[in-house]
């Protein structure tokens, strides 16, 4: 990174079919040790594997960023060209002039019952600018009306149990958007949720998770996390 400021960072990684299972994974890291975001999941035999990582960070002029990928078949396999990696400035200086807002959970309490669908907490807050209230634990306030981009990761321990693994945006009580994945079992697993979407001044939003593993689940603190970087 040659300017400090705000960037989105989009990796997307392709793989052709393979007759082979066993997980695949794209990671986001910086500096060469910091993961900031992660997918990874099952591959189902003779189906292709698209995935994707988004984040929202804030960048010292120096910075790197890598993607790397990793898959366990037990054979060499290559990326095809619809592997992508892109990044944008989003504002210019370290001090944003646009609003950003970046929460994720605490480690003494990141946890999810099984069968129950719980709210995140994302009580450590990195930053808050002007257009967002931080209301409660897992609940941020819009303040300013306006164009956002959201982007949020849930990543969960390691379970062999349960088939369903889901996280939802929560915008003024109702589900405006989600993902639900099936885990790898045994291994733990990431979902990536991102979204463009208008907001008005007291709008609600948080996030939601649900696992059904057969027991409580623990949430991995270091690549779960919720930004919104108001765009207009």
């Amino acid at each position: 990174i040659a300017e400090a400021g705000v960037y989105l960072v989009v990796a997307n990684s392709a793989m052709l079919a393979s007759g082979i299972t066993g997980s695949r994974g794209v990671d986001l890291q910086v500096n060469g040790t910091t993961s900031i975001a992660r997918d990874i999941r099952t591959n189902a035999a003779g189906a292709a594997a698209f995935q994707g990582s988004h984040a929202v960070v804030q960048f010292a002029a120096g910075d790197f960023v890598q993607m790397r990928y990793f898959q366990d078949s037990g054979v060499s396999q290559h990326l095809e060209p619809q592997t992508t990696f892109s990044i944008v400035r989003l504002d210019s200086t370290m001090s944003s002039a646009r609003s950003v807002l970046r929460r994720r959970p605490s480690a003494s309490i990141a946890s999810l019952a099984t069968g129950t669908v719980t709210g995140i907490d994302l009580s450590e807050v990195d930053q808050a600018d002007a257009a967002f209230t931080v209301t409660n634990a897992p609940t941020t306030t819009i303040a300013e009306s306006g164009l956002y981009l959201t982007v949020a990761n849930l990543h969960f321990a390691a379970s062999a149990g349960g088939n369903r693994r889901r996280i939802d945006l929560v915008v003024n009580g109702s589900i405006d958007a989600g993902e639900l994945r099936q885990p790898i079992a045994g291994a733990s697993g990431t979902l990536n949720l991102i979204t463009l979407r208008n907001f008005a001044a007291g709008d609600t939003v948080r996030l939601q998770g649900i696992q059904n593993s057969g027991g409580t689940l623990a949430v991995q603190t270091a690549a779960t996390f919720f930004q919104m970087i108001k765009l207009d």
